[in-house]
């Protein structure tokens, strides 16, 4: 399944020791890799052990308390469910066009 849906890297921990790990298409354990939802979904792991630990108020908390740089029509508004979910209303296109956001995200430019 790994192949057929063109996988680069895969690892697979538990505790303190790899279980499994293994690269395709000239990939190393050095690559860079788009990580899509994969970072989004350890950063919400992370956000609701830092809320447990007292670090973070709750999940209702809003993101500008955290970031108060944030700028943009929704960062008054913005809380942390909101990003764990993919509601966060941010403008996100995910077509094929090689200008796009998405593609700029995915290639580094930003």
């Amino acid at each position: 399944m790994l192949e057929k849906t063109k996988t680069v890297a895969f690892l697979v921990l538990k505790e303190d020791s790899i279980l499994c790990e293994q690269y395709w298409d000239n990939y190393t354990d050095s690559s860079r890799s788009n990580s899509f939802s994969m970072a989004k979904s350890i950063t919400t792991m992370l956000a609701q052990v830092a809320i447990q630990k007292g670090f973070l108020k709750d999940w209702n908390q809003k993101v500008k308390t955290i970031l108060p740089e944030l700028t943009g029509p929704y960062a008054d508004s913005l809380e942390l469910w909101h990003l764990s979910t993919m509601s966060s209303g941010l403008d996100w296109d995910e077509n094929k066009d090689p200008f796009s956001v998405t593609a700029k995200a995915y290639y580094g430019v930003m």
